[in-house]
């Protein structure tokens, strides 16, 4: 850190982490990551939105997590919000997309297994064609322990979807209670109110996702 002329963070977090660690605030520079605009006339793989709709069964609120399958993404959070949402609501589909690593991979579907939610959470691998993910969801979830500053809220975000996430990193940068809502981590009971709340609320749902797309 002594030896830099400029040290770059990608969220206020990580600035002020890089001044702990010893570089001088003159030093310091924070550019934002970014996304390219929502193209429209982005050609998918699928023949259409609705056969990805028919292949997860749904009809019903769709929340998604678009993150590496690795530990500190906690999606064991998000299953556990699951399970107790399952005993007042059937109507709800969640969405895993990533890829990672195998033994957390495994213990996420013993965990949907033992909870019951087979028929209501579905894993598919990382894909090239992620935008259909983000086209069909409803509302996007980030359930990290840690983050620097995350490029699948941005993407939730610029097709108008509304987010839940957690209060660590560049979250606290870019999401407020205007375009989605921010949790304590590991706080699985908060995000099943929340996630209740927008089951109940649809409306809300549109007028968060609104707010997420300006």
């Amino acid at each position: 850190h002594s030896k830099v002329k400029y040290a770059l963070g990608n969220s206020k977090e990580v600035i002020d982490q890089l001044e702990k660690e010893g570089v001088m605030k003159h030093k310091l520079k924070l550019i934002y990551n970014g996304v390219l605009k929502n193209n429209e006339n982005h050609i998918s793989k699928f023949s259409n939105l609705n056969n990805l709709k028919k292949h997860i069964n749904s009809k019903s609120i769709i929340f998604s997590v678009i993150a590496n399958l690795i530990p500190y993404k906690n999606h064991k959070m998000v299953i556990k919000a699951a399970h107790l949402l399952l005993k007042e609501y059937k109507n709800f589909k969640i969405i895993f997309v990533g890829s990672g690593e195998i033994a957390y991979e495994h213990s996420l579907r013993i965990l949907i297994e033992e909870y019951n939610l087979k028929n209501h959470i579905h894993i598919f691998k990382q894909s090239l064609n992620v935008e259909d993910f983000y086209k069909i969801s409803d509302i996007g979830i980030s359930s990290s322990d840690e983050e620097g500053f995350s490029n699948s809220i941005l993407e939730f975000l610029s097709f108008g979807k509304p987010v839940i996430a957690t209060r660590v990193g560049g979250n606290l940068d870019v999401i407020n209670n205007k375009n989605g809502f921010l949790i304590d981590k590991n706080d699985h009971h908060k995000l099943f109110n929340i996630m209740k709340y927008l089951i109940l609320n649809k409306k809300i749902i549109k007028k968060l996702g609104a707010q997420a797309l300006k």
